[in-house]
């Protein structure tokens, strides 16, 4: 896709529905906060701001104000928003909470019939 407009909008606020952003004639209008905070965590575009969205909430609320799982809870509202102006791979419908990560005892991941407890 090409590289997309964007625009702040002096004065406007995020919204925890989507984040603020507009849509007008291919420009991605985004509110100041939002703009600001996107400076700030140098996000250079609106791919940048989605793929922030997903993998690093709590760095886009701490700039905001808010908490993570209200970043996560915008994103479905940015990603409907951003339909068509973003490449459909970053828009994913299913913004499931990720697994933990880290070490696992590897017995209790292990197939039933391979584990020790039997």
């Amino acid at each position: 896709m090409a590289t997309t407009k964007i625009l702040t909008l002096p004065g406007a606020v995020a919204t925890k529905a989507d984040l603020g952003v507009r849509v007008e004639a291919g420009t991605v209008l985004l509110p100041e906060d939002l703009s600001r905070a996107m400076e700030r965590l140098a996000l250079r575009n609106v791919e940048e701001l989605m793929a922030a969205v997903v993998s690093f909430p709590s760095a886009l609320a701490r700039e905001l104000g808010w908490d993570a799982g209200e970043v996560r809870g915008a994103a479905a509202g940015l990603s409907d928003r951003l339909q068509g102006v973003v490449d459909p791979g970053l828009l994913r419908a299913d913004w499931a909470e990720a697994p933990p990560t880290g070490a696992r005892n590897p017995w209790s991941v292990a197939e039933p019939d391979r584990r020790r407890d039997r």
